[in-house]
């Protein structure tokens, strides 16, 4: 099992169990049952969901970036370290001198991809949410093409909106019911399926 199948896994697990914990009851939806019911349940729901998300895009972030580099050590370069430091502009000095103690082109690849590592590193780890502009942020750099479908696209969008109503703005009414909400988080999974897809191909590399 490479290590992107076994975040994926964990993904779902951790969802399945937040469904079960918290919304499960609720579906399907029984006209006699109102928001005040299941209010909170949702809001846990999307905020754990979106959470567990977020950091599976982040881990698949890093796990590219750190074989890339790894694979060049074994002479293998691929179009994700050239995405990294091209991301970041990275680029090397040629002394002037005539009497200098020489550098390897090895040892100039090996200090900017060192670089590229730490500075994408901070950028991972600054990361705050699971919205499109963050997970194009993660996924692009390390050569993961960023390219959700319609579908995919308004979940994602929509999860993050609700993670970010429950998380900064205090108590807000829910207009997204337990049903809704599991529909969102399985699309937002179903795309996190491709983008294991995606790493995995990177990580054979």
């Amino acid at each position: 099992m490479t290590e992107a199948e076994r975040l994926f896994k964990d993904v779902c697990k951790r969802v399945d169990e937040y469904k079960s914990k918290f919304i499960k009851q609720f579906i399907p939806t029984n006209p006699k049952v109102g928001p005040d019911e299941y209010e909170l349940e949702v809001k846990a729901f999307c905020l754990l969901s979106h959470a567990a998300l977020e950091e599976f895009f982040e881990k698949i972030a890093l796990t590219v970036m750190s074989h890339s580099i790894e694979s060049w050590k074994k002479g293998k370069l691929s179009d994700t370290a050239i995405m990294l430091v091209g991301r970041y502009s990275l680029k090397y000095d040629i002394p002037e001198g005539d009497e200098i103690n020489e550098i390897r082109v090895y040892d100039h690849v090996r200090s900017m991809l060192e670089e590229t590592k730490r500075r994408f590193s901070r950028d991972v780890h600054m990361n705050h949410g699971a919205s499109p502009r963050y997970l194009r942020a993660l996924l692009v750099p390390v050569g993961i093409d960023f390219m959700p479908d319609v579908k995919s696209l308004n979940s994602l969008i929509q999860l993050s909106q609700q993670r970010g109503r429950y998380a900064h703005k205090g108590f807000v009414r829910s207009s997204i019911s337990p049903e809704d909400a599991l529909a969102c988080v399985e699309d937002c999974l179903a795309f996190a399926m491709e983008i294991r897809n995606r790493a995995n191909q990177k990580l054979e590399v």
